[in-house]
């Protein structure tokens, strides 16, 4: 009983293993990068650090271009306040090539959707990401075969509360294991 307990607690607080839906890869996310969350809620208890460019993370979307608790991995791209635009499939940052991991900086963004090049932003060439908000790009290298990822040129900009953590690393299979960054 002692240690059903201490797996559930390990669980709802500390991480999950969460299945890709390509190549039978499965990472583990950790709950704890960014605070303490009340298990089951929105409502973080204390928070003590803020996603970073280039981090891959698990998010909640709340969109009505998706089914209801429908759980995605992506890169923050786009922090709070600073200006994101995709110039000829390259994304760019306060109108300069960001530095950062190869995944986010070397990636082609291009979009064959028309419509939703910014998500919810009424700009045609960039997104203003407001305050306590993510702009999220997927990450080809974990979904290869997707031509239409969902991600914040499709569903907008993610906010704080549907982050639930951050992808350490691949823990299986176990020849592909390794820490992510």
């Amino acid at each position: 009983m002692i240690t059903l307990s201490m797996l559930a607690g390990a669980r709802l607080f500390i991480g999950r293993s969460w299945a890709l839906s390509q190549g039978g890869i499965h990472l583990f996310v950790e709950f704890l990068s960014f605070g303490l969350r009340l298990p089951f809620t929105r409502f973080w208890l204390i928070q003590w650090a803020q996603p970073e460019r280039g981090e891959l993370v698990l998010y909640r979307c709340r969109s009505e271009n998706v089914p209801s608790g429908t759980i995605l991995l992506g890169r923050v791209a786009g922090l709070p306040g600073e200006k994101v635009a995709i110039v000829n499939g390259a994304l760019h940052i306060d109108d300069q090539r960001p530095v950062g991991p190869a995944a986010l900086t070397d990636a082609d963004y291009a979009s064959t959707h028309a419509d939703a090049t910014y998500g919810r932003s009424r700009a045609k060439t960039h997104s203003q990401v407001p305050e306590g908000c993510y702009f999220l790009l997927s990450d080809p290298a974990f979904d290869p075969e997707d031509d239409e990822r969902l991600d914040s040129r499709i569903l907008g900009w993610i906010p704080r509360e549907e982050l639930l953590g951050r992808a350490a690393a691949i823990w299986w299979p176990l020849g592909k294991a390794k820490r992510l960054k």
